[in-house]
């Protein structure tokens, strides 16, 4: 993040957002069982950002689920993505790309993040190492165009979205938001939402 960047957040805003991406995925993933589950069939992305954007609506925190087209890659891959490596070379050393969003071959491709306006903060709850587990993709927040290392490329889409959790799953995402609204209460108490 920037300097300007960082001041514009308040150390409130970054320890809950710090505390949400390093608590919220494992205890998602959890309870909607989604440890172990093929890339392809987990499609929690949706639902993660939508119970995060309904219940910081709840506390004033005005957000929203956002379709995205990510592109993450490892060091390598970033060199070819540079120009600073031929693909040849980036094949043989061993590079990798992951792309998130991407949905001309079905919904399943899909991706989310919840996004704050009012901060300019994007939350991606449900993004993780896949396939070859080369590139380090895990969850974070960042303020808009100040991405972790290994997002090479971050666009909103306008694609819609498939909730799958909401629609099979109706007491795990009751059950879901009560954890969620415990620790945003927790984090919040005694400041203002801005």
């Amino acid at each position: 993040m920037s300097l300007t960047q960082q001041r514009s957040l308040t150390s409130q805003q970054r320890r809950l957002l710090d505390a949400l991406v390093s608590y919220l995925p494992t205890k998602l993933d959890i309870l909607f069982e989604q440890i172990g589950v093929p890339d392809i069939e987990r499609g929690a992305c949706a639902t993660y950002s939508r119970l995060l954007a309904q219940v910081l609506g709840e506390f004033g925190i005005k957000a929203a689920v956002r379709p995205v087209y990510v592109v993450t890659a490892e060091r390598i891959a970033l060199d070819y993505l540079k120009g600073k490596i031929g693909k040849e070379e980036a094949i043989r050393l061993g590079g990798s790309v992951q792309i998130w969003g991407d949905i001309k071959d079905g919904q399943a491709y899909q991706h989310a993040v919840c996004y704050i306006p009012a901060w300019d903060v994007i939350v991606d709850l449900a993004i993780t190492r896949r396939g070859s587990g080369l590139v380090p993709a895990h969850p974070y927040w960042a303020v808009r165009g100040e991405f972790p290392w290994w997002i090479h490329d971050f666009h909103f889409m306008t694609y819609p979205l498939v909730y799958g959790g909401y629609e099979r799953e109706p007491d795990k995402v009751r059950e879901a938001k009560e954890f969620i609204r415990y620790m945003v209460r927790r984090y919040i108490a005694g400041w203002s939402s801005g």
